[in-house]
């Protein structure tokens, strides 16, 4: 970390974090230092990650307990720049925090970018109502 800062410590990080000197750069090159240093095995930065992935298997249940599909085996489509990662300790723990409210979730991983699938559907839609 500190060298996205171009300091030397992390008492200097966290100095110029708590000042809010940060720059739009080093937000965007913190989530990467984060990522690559968990796969080097730093147990902060794995933590980290596990951490955001059960959170956000939380927000998951929420969402199926308001559906009412807790009991179903229902696909979680993993979106987004974080899960394409396919990181580990990110899609583990989020699978682990959603199957303790619905214990048939399973993962799925696009292979295509989600606004593929948009544009797909939004395709269907015309078609339909050019018939």
């Amino acid at each position: 970390m500190p060298s996205i800062f171009d300091v030397c410590t992390m008492d200097e990080v966290c100095e110029i974090l708590n000042q809010g000197k940060i720059t739009k750069e080093q937000k965007y090159r913190i989530p990467i230092a984060v990522f690559s240093l968990a796969k080097e095995g730093d147990a902060v930065s794995g933590s980290l990650i596990s951490q955001m992935g059960y959170e956000e298997g939380k927000y998951a249940a929420a969402v199926l307990k308001r559906l009412h599909m807790c009991e179903e085996a229902v696909p979680a489509v993993l979106i987004g720049s974080l899960f394409q990662t396919k990181e580990p300790l990110l899609v583990d723990a989020y699978l682990s925090s959603l199957r303790e409210t619905a214990p048939g979730a399973y993962a799925v991983i696009p292979d295509v970018p989600p606004v593929m699938v948009a544009v797909a559907l939004a395709l269907d839609f015309v078609r339909g109502r050019m018939k």
